[in-house]
């Protein structure tokens, strides 16, 4: 069935309502993470979050407090649902919260980056707003890889956030500059780093033969070392070799979440391989005894902007 994502108004308030109650009887349940600061043993607030909602849905963007959502609906069902909530102050109006999820049934369908998107687009249009932030637990690795491929940049964490259930959740915000005006007020950066295994990895990117690799969900949001730093599509990166001289610089120009027995074109194609099989063959040491069925790993793709610096090629 096809799926189309849309601004919602007060008509669908309900639908919206029985789909947010859906999405949080998932959180921290069967296998998912908790990604909503709710308990399992709590009831779901249905009737105070009903009458909330249609004051700050019909809140204009001049004053605080308000709320706009969206909907990815199959048919009159949403399956998919994000909002954006301004400041509770008028000096913090230039900032919204962030908020999406999507059931379970219907996830790696690419629902959510559709819904970040069509939010992110619609805040780019408003000249009120500059920023769209937004917290994720630490243990919700697919939701910050999606961020991290949007450009989201971290700025740091919070231990042990909240407690529920006998657990201890971190958060952790980030941040996106929705505005030129905005973005200038992000400190500059030193240009990123990365490693590979061998340097013959590293000879086939300065020979613009290799234009993809894999990282762990566990390795995306990670800075490793001075020489390997967390993954952010649109950012640059000096490639250096087993010596720590730098032979390369690249641009990350995209990630996806791909799963051990699909693995897509682009990739296999990207790693230099003939086939998924020959990828799969060559990555079973990487990826270890998690390499089976269902074991899921981001891709990420980027193209070499500056090969080698004159004398510096790889013998």
């Amino acid at each position: 069935m096809t799926s189309t994502v849309r601004l919602l108004d007060l008509e669908d308030l309900e639908p919206f309502l029985t789909f947010s109650t859906a999405e949080i009887q998932e959180s921290g349940r069967d296998g998912d993470p908790y990604f909503g600061p709710y308990s399992r043993f709590e009831p779901f607030p249905v009737d105070e979050i009903r009458e909330r909602t249609r004051v700050r849905w019909a809140a204009p963007l001049a004053e605080p407090g308000w709320r706009r959502a969206w909907g990815v609906f199959e048919g009159d069902r949403i399956i998919a649902g994000g909002h954006v909530a301004g400041g509770a102050l008028t000096a913090e109006m230039h900032r919204v919260t962030l908020g999406i999820g999507v059931l379970r049934g219907h996830r790696r369908r690419g629902l959510g980056r559709q819904l970040m998107d069509e939010i992110i687009a619609w805040c780019r249009a408003e000249p009120l707003i500059h920023w769209l932030d937004l917290g994720v637990f630490a243990d919700n690795l697919p939701a910050i890889a999606l961020y991290r491929q949007l450009g989201f940049a971290t700025l740091g964490d919070v231990p042990d956030r909240y407690r529920m259930d006998g657990h201890h959740i971190d958060d952790i915000p980030m941040t996106l500059p929705v505005s030129g005006a905005a973005a200038a007020f992000l400190p500059p950066e030193r240009r990123r780093r990365m490693t590979f295994v061998s340097d013959c990895l590293v000879h086939q990117i300065v020979e613009h033969r290799k234009t993809a690799s894999v990282a762990t969900l566990e390795e995306v949001d990670v800075k490793e070392d001075e020489y390997n730093d967390a993954l952010v599509t649109g950012r640059e990166y000096d490639v250096f070799d087993d010596s720590k001289v730098r032979r390369a610089t690249i641009r990350i120009t995209g990630m996806e979440l791909c799963r051990w027995e699909e693995i897509p074109e682009r990739l296999w194609r990207g790693e230099t391989n003939e086939s998924a099989d020959e990828f799969r063959e060559e990555h079973l040491e990487y990826f270890g005894a998690a390499a089976k069925p269902g074991f899921e790993f981001v891709a990420y793709y980027f193209r070499t902007i500056d090969p080698a610096e004159p004398g510096g090629a790889l013998a």
